[in-house]
């Protein structure tokens, strides 16, 4: 499932302002406004991924970014706006390399899932491995208010039952929290962010990971066990 790949440098078409920023020294990637680098306090500059074309996609700004990595908002030739999971090797270690690859390559297999992204391609840029995926747009769990009892036990089983096809594939989520979880029509759920553990610590203030996390968690090795323990907390609160 490798796409071919068409590289192209500049900036985004349509903005007159950077949409990332990059540090030039360790490569990390910042939003919009940023201006120095919180590592290594090295002035960044606009990121020079904006305007390249990955998949066919055209990088056009920042949605997220991590330690190891980074998530772009990207555009079809038709306009249709998807994501993309950018895997940085230059700053990650071959072990957590290996660690995203499998983790990657399980989740391809659960591509039809009705409850987990949509993914469309996956494939390397150089050394860096990619993901093209489909995201949603619908709220998230995070913004529901108190359910009565049977909707929320109907809700708890499809995500229990998502998580345990991944786990059978080998692939836990480790940062399950109501943020990632998005309410489709009909209350059909579906759990993104699969992949962000291995991109490095997950930045959500308003919905730390660990708020839901077993006391025996390790942030580094995700379980099944560690799902199902969040899974629980979030559907309680």
């Amino acid at each position: 499932m490798v796409a071919g790949l068409i590289l192209a440098g500049g900036r985004a078409p349509g903005h007159s302002a950077p949409m990332a920023m990059a540090c030039e020294e360790c490569g990390r990637r910042y939003p919009a406004g940023g201006v120095v680098c919180r590592h290594d306090g090295q002035l960044l500059v606009p990121d020079p991924r904006l305007g390249q074309v990955v998949a066919e996609h055209r990088i056009t700004g920042l949605l997220r970014p991590h330690p190891v990595g980074a998530i772009y908002t990207v555009q079809a030739p038709d306009g249709t706006e998807r994501a993309l999971v950018w895997y940085d090797r230059s700053v990650a270690s071959d072990a957590v390399e290996a660690d995203f690859v499998q983790a990657l390559q399980a989740l391809a297999k659960l591509k039809r899932h009705r409850h987990l992204p949509t993914i469309l391609a996956a494939g390397k840029v150089g050394e860096d491995p990619f993901v093209l995926y489909a995201p949603v747009e619908a709220p998230s769990l995070a913004s529901a208010r108190r359910w009565p009892p049977g909707r929320v036990a109907a809700l708890g089983a499809a995500l229990a039952r998502t998580l345990a096809d991944a786990a059978e594939r080998g692939v836990h989520h480790g940062a399950l929290r109501p943020s990632c979880v998005y309410l489709l029509e009909g209350d059909r759920p579906r759990i993104e962010d699969f992949l962000v553990r291995q991109l490095g610590e997950v930045e959500d203030d308003e919905h730390p990971p660990w708020a839901y996390a077993a006391p025996e968690d390790d942030p580094d090795h995700p379980t099944e066990a560690g799902d199902v323990y969040a899974l629980g907390v979030m559907l309680y609160t």
